[in-house]
């Protein structure tokens, strides 16, 4: 009787398997007999430098030392027992999908939130210089691209932009600017003479809300705008800013910058019956008699120099009014200084179709989604908050686990990871260092990204949970335009997919991706289609479809499971993250 054939567990035991061999096949992502048993002999060999008689027979030992016949029901219930899901923050949200995005296999989302063209002109704040700017000129600078100035800014300056923040039209952070691919415009002419070009699902700010630019009643509705006022010629100069007294050590309302204005000072000692230099002596040095004055909060109240003049303290100049009201006041003055500005509504003239053309999308920091563009209020991109969100819940679920985050548009925001967190009351600062970010330049970068992660699985070197790409499509979809390239497109995402299930199922981690998606107008009416077509669907386990609805509300639909029925809920998004609507 033979001696008992010795059971094969490492790729290294392989028949032809050297140490030179065996560094290709781990560079590769080649670390167990799954993934050699589960390979081509043709990409074997071209991976390897061997001969695909040598791949096929390495296959084959790697096959026969697997079980990958048939198996029991039991053991796929055995296996699918072992599968985990990270909570999207939503109980309903939680409930479609059947407790959260599972592992074990590849979660799409996908969602248009609409795109303007890259000759919009967007009002922007660096350094407290107010200039405008084409939003493809601010694309190529937030993407390191070449420019006609051949200038390069540095992104450690905060840019902002106006948006509208539910009361004034005021400056706000925005974190960057991605491109969204050639898609079908149309431009919305407004009474005074505006014009945007969008896509029609592009969400602009009506008397009634927002709404998609196809859904635009040219006969009813009016729209948000951002007037620019010219300041009127003064015949002497007259002061803006303020004076301020430094570190007052017993007033109650003196900020983060622990400053009182001279002019809050002044009549705030008329109101306590005391002159201003008494004021001073006892909110300096006199504890408990401070606690028993009248004081002014400035986050209600403001103190309004009726002549503009802020040189001009006499107490018969100053009156104290509310907040509001205070900066509706102030705000077409410091409209030119990137100040405050009151909105108005203007009617629609017409709409009218142009054609295909290059389209992007800024995306604003939290809370506020939107952005002046040509002086129209619109909505932005933020289709990446599903995948922060998960990221953060991922790493409070698993204490010590980490997360890889390849990002192909910029998207990433250790900002909005600081929000989600300190809403939790978790340890940032610790939560950073479990984030493994890659910033993917092209599609081969991205693809390199990928089989880097199922190297670091495959070594063990760290306890992965969750892979995010966000965004699957985007660096494809610049690369290979047009029909002629379309099969090649598709051979790329279809091999870099395979990469990510085979982690996916082999590893049993979470693999959340985000797509982009095309609109298929036909007479006004926009179908979205998810970029990648077949080959990103059918490599898809599970597909959700996210829209936006009014304000801050989104609507998730489960699209595709093989085990969950189809549904629909609404959810809303805050500085915590996604919550359920009441």
């Amino acid at each position: 009787m033979g001696a008992k054939k010795k059971q094969i567990e490492n790729i290294n035991e392989l028949s032809g398997v050297g140490e030179a061999t065996l560094e290709k096949l781990n560079s590769a992502g080649y670390y167990d007999l799954m993934s050699v048993a589960t390979a081509s002999p043709s990409v074997l060999s071209e991976i390897a430098g061997i001969s695909e008689s040598v791949a096929r027979k390495m296959i084959q030992e790697s096959r026969a030392n697997l079980n990958l016949g048939f198996e029991s029901g039991a053991k796929l219930v055995e296996r699918r027992n072992k599968v985990f899901r990270i909570s999207t923050g939503s109980a309903s949200f939680d409930d479609l999908l059947g407790g959260g995005i599972e592992s074990g296999s590849i979660t799409e989302a996908f969602g248009h939130f609409g795109c303007l063209t890259g000759d919009t002109m967007i009002n922007t704040n660096r350094n407290e210089l107010g200039k405008k700017f084409r939003l493809d000129y601010l694309y190529k600078q937030f993407n390191n691209k070449p420019t006609f100035t051949n200038q390069k800014w540095n992104l450690n300056i905060p840019t902002y932009v106006r948006s509208f923040d539910g009361d004034l039209i005021r400056r706000h952070k925005i974190n960057g600017v991605v491109y969204s691919g050639k898609k079908e415009v149309w431009e919305l002419t407004l009474k005074d003479g505006k014009k945007i070009k969008a896509t029609a699902e592009h969400n602009i700010l009506t008397q009634n809300g927002w709404k998609s630019l196809s859904s635009l009643d040219v006969a009813n509705d009016v729209v948000m705008c951002d007037v620019l006022r010219s300041k009127k010629p003064r015949k002497k100069p007259i002061r803006h800013h303020d004076f301020y007294i430094s570190k007052p050590t017993y007033h109650p309302y003196t900020g983060n910058r622990l400053v009182l204005e001279l002019h809050r000072a002044i009549y705030e000692a008329h109101i306590n019956g005391l002159s201003l230099k008494e004021y001073i002596h006892i909110i300096f040095n006199d504890e408990l008699k401070a606690k028993t004055l009248k004081y002014i909060d400035p986050q209600k109240y403001h103190i309004h120099h009726k002549d503009e003049n802020h040189y001009n303290n006499e107490i018969s100049n100053l009156e104290c009014i509310e907040k509001l009201e205070h900066l509706k006041l102030h705000a077409a003055k410091f409209f030119n200084r990137f100040g405050q500005g009151i909105p108005e509504f203007i009617g629609i003239f017409s709409i009218t179709y142009v054609g295909v053309e290059d389209t992007y999308d800024i995306l604003c920091e939290y809370p506020y989604h939107n952005f002046v563009a040509n002086g129209i209020v619109v909505h932005n991109s933020c289709k990446s908050t599903l995948a922060h969100i998960l990221t953060v819940n991922t790493l409070a679920a698993y204490p010590g686990s980490k997360v890889v985050f390849i990002d192909t548009e910029n998207t990433f925001r250790p900002e909005r990871i600081r929000q989600l967190a300190e809403a939790k009351k978790l340890d940032v600062d610790e939560l950073m260092t479990r984030i493994i970010v890659g910033q993917a330049t092209n599609s081969d970068h991205q693809m390199l990204l990928a089989e880097k992660a199922a190297e670091m699985l495959g070594s063990k070197s760290e306890d992965v949970k969750l892979i995010v790409v966000d965004s699957l499509t985007a660096n494809f979809r610049v690369e290979f335009m047009g029909r002629g390239v379309l099969a090649s497109r598709q051979q790329k995402i279809n091999k870099h997919m395979h990469v990510l299930s085979k982690m996916a199922n082999a590893y049993n981690i979470v693999v959340f991706v985000t797509n982009q998606v095309m609109a298929s107008p036909q007479a006004f009416t926009v179908n979205e289609l998810p970029i990648g077509g077949n080959i990103v669907g059918h490599n898809s386990t599970t597909r959700i479809w996210m829209r936006r609805s009014k304000g801050e509300t989104r609507s998730i639909k489960l699209i595709d499971s093989p085990h969950l029925r189809d549904g629909e809920v609404k959810v809303e998004v805050t500085n915590a993250g996604f919550v359920d609507i009441k």
